[in-house]
């Protein structure tokens, strides 16, 4: 990686790269073309610099690298000067920035850099991405302004008490007498404290930490914003005299995702609820959080708890005792709720989602993480899931499915389980490998016509067999979401480690559908031939909450709302619909037309034979 400037027949020449040896480091150099002998280097990277850029005359120079990886430098992005290989602005990977740059850019007389990249480190998996606008100043007369605001912390407690504190430098070239004034608002920019410091004759480049008069009582619950500005007369770059920081207090305990139920799951499938779980306030306190699942019918099946210890911004995975098996197919709406005393921000309490039981074995919760292949030549190259049936015997076996990258054909077999691992031998299919035309990337399927009659509850494997003329392809898709069940196998016949061999870190997206009655309609899984009602969004809602459902035929629909106690409190809707899908409001008003009270409240919805219940919660506005 490098940048280039040319004068004439001139040209400062920088460029980035890696070196394993004396040091594993990397680094960059700053050439003049006249001569191979670089002005300087600098080598205080952890890893790979992925890109420099020269201002237009060639007397500043930046370079962004991907930060500290087994190494005891760390710097991530840094800007020079042409003269010196002393960095005149650096970013520290151990210190500000925990992520890598890839791509930096400057302007033409160096006086703006811009650099952007991944927000964890290059070598490594995370999600987020980042970009920095740096603007580069050269020294002034007068230039005083604040560096930081030490106190009021980010985090704070009621009855607290506080000496504010911040740090001022001088960034002229010239002492300088000033003063600063440090104020601190509530959330509706009433001033609870200020105080006004003087600095005085603060040489060229130095700091002072400032203390503020008189301390301050954190007096309640609430959002405190701590303004401090310096107020030299003549200050010739005032963007920098003014900091804000924002301090909270309260407890707020929130659910941030859930793991599992999956959107899908296999009936009589046993496996504990999952759900992340974040201290968003700023008390460390023990966070407990429960699950209610409610059947198709609106009863409740299944209730739960867990619980940890979080720190302010610290979030967790909880497992949820005792373990959940659905008991019977359809939906079911899972509720995952925190209940913590005080809480400020109660709509964040809760998170739900409608999931759907099924006869069909699965593992996966249906979202591609990654493709796997065995190897990239042929080997008799096989993947294996195996099957815990979910139906008593005697049942029936009607599609095998497995996702897929490409459109490679692909053979797919039923094998008898023989000590634990899939059983080779012709006398152990249940069904022969047959080729299947995939139509990746996404999911494929073999349908058995007619069903395949299973006798007894014995475990079996369904085995992906790859083609000589394909050997690295397809690649199958895996899923790493947790739970994992551990029930993935791969085979080759390769000298050094021929044989089985399980797969852990994820679950081969592989399914089988069973059932104990052939002909069923929904083990088609075409999801246009039943009546949906999904999860009302949002939820817990203000003022209006969307109603979505589908019809795959003409008919009648009521929708009403009673709250805890049964009572009908509002008929959403109630009339002859046609086909398809549709959405209607509920702004949270009684048939009378009037606000109803905060709280949880029941929507019943009744179509044909169906009867789905939804639980909503009402929060004031």
């Amino acid at each position: 990686s490098n940048g280039q400037f040319i004068i004439g027949t001139k040209a400062t020449i920088m460029a980035g790269t890696f070196q394993y040896s004396p040091s594993y480091t990397g680094k960059v150099l700053l050439f003049d073309s006249a001569s191979a002998t670089p002005l300087w280097e600098y080598s205080q990277y952890g890893d790979y610099v992925g890109s420099c850029a020269l201002s237009e005359d060639g007397a500043r120079a930046v370079a962004g690298s991907w930060g500290q990886l087994n190494a005891t430098y760390g710097d991530v992005l840094t800007v020079f000067d042409r003269s010196s290989s002393t960095p005149i602005f650096q970013l520290l990977d151990d210190i500000d920035e925990p992520g890598s740059i890839f791509s930096v850019d400057i302007a033409k007389d160096g006086s703006f850099i811009t650099a952007g990249g991944k927000a964890v480190h290059a070598r490594e998996f995370g999600n987020g991405g980042e970009v920095y606008a740096i603007r580069m100043l050269d020294s002034l007369s007068s230039d005083v302004g604040v560096e930081m605001i030490n106190a009021p912390a980010p985090f704070l407690q009621t009855g607290q008490s506080i000496t504010p504190q911040a740090v001022v430098r001088n960034y002229g070239t010239q002492t300088a007498t000033f003063q600063t004034i440090c104020s601190i608002e509530d959330s509706s920019a009433q001033v609870l404290y200020s105080d006004t410091f003087t600095v005085y004759n603060l040489g060229p480049g130095g700091s002072q930490t400032l203390f503020f008069s008189g301390n301050w009582t954190v007096p309640a619950y609430g959002v405190f914003r701590t303004i401090a500005f310096t107020t030299l007369t003549g200050d010739e770059f005032t963007q920098n005299d003014t900091v804000s920081t924002e301090s909270i207090c309260y407890h707020d305990g929130a659910v941030t995702s859930i793991l599992y139920p999956f959107n899908e799951l296999t009936l009589n499938y046993t496996n504990a609820p999952l759900v992340t779980i974040s201290n968003r306030g700023s008390y460390t306190e023990n966070i407990p959080v429960n699950c209610e699942i409610y059947n198709g019918l609106g009863s409740l099946v299944y209730t739960g708890t867990g619980q940890y210890y979080l720190s302010p911004l610290q979030s967790q995975t909880v497992t949820l005792s005792p373990a959940w098996s659905p008991a019977d197919t359809g939906n079911h709406d899972v509720y995952f709720f925190t209940q913590l005393a005080d809480d400020y921000f109660p709509s964040n309490d809760t998170m739900q989602r409608t999931v759907y039981s099924t006869t069909e074995i699965l593992y996966d919760d249906s979202f591609l993480d990654i493709y796997g292949s065995v190897a990239s030549t042929f080997a008799d190259n096989k993947f294996a899931e195996k099957m815990l049936p979910c139906l008593t015997s005697p049942y029936y076996i009607t599609r095998v499915r497995f996702y897929v990258s490409s459109t490679d054909p692909i053979m797919v077999s039923l094998n008898k389980d023989s000590l634990g691992l899939p059983g080779l031998n012709p006398s152990y299919y249940v069904a022969p490998a047959e080729t299947v035309a995939a139509a990746g990337p996404g999911w494929v399927a073999k349908d058995y016509d007619p069903p395949l009659l299973m006798p007894n509850n014995d475990p079996f494997w369904a085995v992906i067999h790859w083609l000589s003329t394909s050997p690295s392809a397809p690649y199958i898709g895996m899923d790493n979401t947790q739970p994992l069940d551990n029930l993935s196998y791969w085979y080759w016949t390769d000298p050094q480690n021929p044989g089985w061999h399980p797969w852990t870190p994820y679950d081969f997206m592989v399914r089988t559908m069973t059932t104990t009655e052939v002909g069923i309609d929904e083990l088609t899984h075409d999801m246009s031939s039943r009546f949906l009602f999904p999860a009302p969004v949002p939820n817990p809602f203000t003022a209006n909450v969307m109603l979505s459902f589908s019809m795959p035929r003409s008919g009648r629909i009521s929708i009403k709302a009673y709250d805890i106690t049964g009572r009908v409190v509002a008929t959403v809707i109630d009339q002859t619909i046609d086909p398809g899908a549709h959405q209607i409001v509920w702004n949270g008003t009684d048939d009378q037309q009037r606000k109803v009270s905060s709280g949880i409240y029941f929507l019943r919805v009744i179509y044909e034979n169906e009867s789905i219940t939804r639980k909503v919660i009402v929060l004031d506005n």
